[in-house]
């Protein structure tokens, strides 16, 4: 009987957790402003990275991984910060393919502020599903698998609308999945059972026990894991002045580091190494952004992965078993018969029939820029253009549309405009700042000046002013003396 027990709580341990596969994890972050999926492994003692595509879209909120297809292999999924595109891609043959059409996925709330997006098993299958948190709705959303899309649905509310971060897992050891949730407050950590077997409108999550009082309110990432691999969950906090926190559902908190980083944006527990033991993985606001923190004795030494370079925009970041699948297309073997094929060289020119313009004729097959293209074929003769790019489709090949868009030189413009500013600067100078005869310094003489006296008073609209009236007067009593 004591055996049935024990097995029946191993079985509900088992199906409630989460099927993210965490063991030999690597390292996947976005940078949005370069629109690029990084990878990041360890293998040979050191870590490498690789470009694992480069997106047109600048906008993305975060990523995380899980198995939501129960095949072993965890997907990447990505969440855009545009409404509610969420982007599935499966890692085949060392390249990402996209598993669902983003505008498949069910109906649910189109509005920005979402927060993030996590793998959680409420329905003790052997998938994943993805649980979204709205702040500006204050809402969870839902998304299970059904093998050809997502269905999402919007169950539960969030209790408040300023969540940090939120994070599933076991932490009061009871075999049960709770949502550990972050905001900024003087007790920042929640933690919220779920009693709940079904998720619908009624699915709530009243049930709250809040933790982290002596953290205080500047808190900024979180993460959930047996870091120190003593077989409980803790809660790993990070403060903006860069402090790195363990709180234990007693509410025991212990300071782990003080690290340097004042910008830290998220955070993620897993065996990145392959030594059987977990790391916490801290993601930064640096162009060296990922540092990873791994215990010897009571020690927590940090490590910074300085193969991982970019402009600063990094995410979010997910720690989970990445590896590649095999695709499922075989090729068909090579046999004497398409082998022959290949290799018919009708003309003996060196180029086989399947490429040969003219396979049958040495001397017409020409190719002027040396491009391994004929000249029958080539979308561009004149100039060397392997691609064969023709962004506008009108059969001329971009590299020869660059040369003449190149001999259009633009100067011809810009010395014209040049030239009549500087005419016109200089009529506007020279009638402003050159002065007229009367302002050189000339002293006037007496017949200019009573012609000037007369002519001011004989042309001008205005009645003449009591100066120039004074003058007249002591001129003509000068004359009146003299005779």
């Amino acid at each position: 009987m004591r055996w049935i027990i024990v097995l029946v709580l191993a079985l509900i341990l088992v199906n409630s957790a989460s099927a993210v596969i965490k063991n030999d994890a690597s390292i996947i972050t976005v940078n949005d402003k370069e629109a690029k999926f990084m990878l990041v492994d360890y293998a040979n003692n050191a870590y490498s990275t690789k470009t694992l595509y480069t997106s047109k879209f600048y906008d993305w909120k975060d990523l995380t991984l899980a198995d939501i297809d129960a095949d072993d292999y965890n997907e990447l999924i990505v969440l855009r910060d545009v409404g509610t595109d969420v982007y599935v891609y499966d890692y085949i043959d060392q390249e990402l393919v996209q598993k669902f059409d983003p505008r498949s996925i069910g109906s649910f709330a189109k509005d920005l502020d979402w927060l993030k997006i996590i793998p959680i098993n409420l329905d003790t299958d052997k998938e994943d599903e993805l649980l979204l948190v709205n702040n500006r709705y204050g809402r969870f959303y839902y998304l299970d698998n059904s093998g050809s899309t997502l269905n999402a649905f919007s169950f539960g509310e969030t209790l408040f609308k300023d969540w940090i971060s939120i994070e599933p897992g076991d932490v009061d050891q009871d075999g049960k999945t709770e949502l550990i949730m972050l905001r900024r407050n003087t007790q920042p950590v929640y933690v919220l059972e779920i009693n709940n077997k079904q998720l619908n409108e009624d699915f709530n999550l009243q049930q709250t026990k809040k933790l982290g009082d002596s953290i205080g309110e500047d808190v900024s990432a979180m993460a959930v894991g047996d870091l120190n691999n003593d077989g409980k969950q803790d809660i790993i906090v990070a403060d903006t002045n860069g402090k790195l926190y363990s709180v234990s559902y007693s509410n025991v908190i212990s300071i782990l580091t003080q690290t340097s980083f004042k910008h830290i944006e998220d955070m993620d527990i897993a065996d990145v190494d392959s030594d059987g033991k977990n790391e916490l993985v801290v993601l930064k606001s640096y162009p060296n952004p990922i540092s990873v923190y791994k215990f010897y004795g009571e020690a927590l030494t940090e490590y910074t992965v300085k193969t991982l370079t970019g402009e600063v925009g990094w995410i979010g970041i997910s720690a989970g078993n990445f590896k590649s699948e095999v695709s499922a297309q075989v090729p068909a073997p090579e046999t004497e018969e398409n082998r022959t094929e290949i290799l018919t060289d009708a003309d003996s020119d060196g180029i086989p029939d399947t490429k040969d313009d003219f396979p049958n004729d040495f001397n017409e097959w020409s190719d002027k820029d040396e491009d391994g293209i004929g000249d029958n074929s080539d979308n561009c003769i004149s100039i060397s253009n392997l691609d064969q790019l023709d962004s506008d489709e009108n059969g001329v090949g971009d590299a020869c549309e660059t040369k003449i868009v190149e001999k259009q030189s633009p100067w011809i413009y810009v010395l014209i405009i040049l030239l009549i500013i500087v005419i016109t600067g200089a009529v506007i100078f020279f009638y402003k700042f050159i002065p007229k005869s009367g302002e050189r310094g000339e002293k006037p003489s007496k017949k200019d000046d009573k012609i000037y006296l007369e002519s001011e008073e004989r042309e001008s609209m205005w009645p003449v002013s009591k100066r120039s009236k004074d003058i007249r007067d002591l001129k003509e009593l000068v004359k009146k003396t003299k005779k």
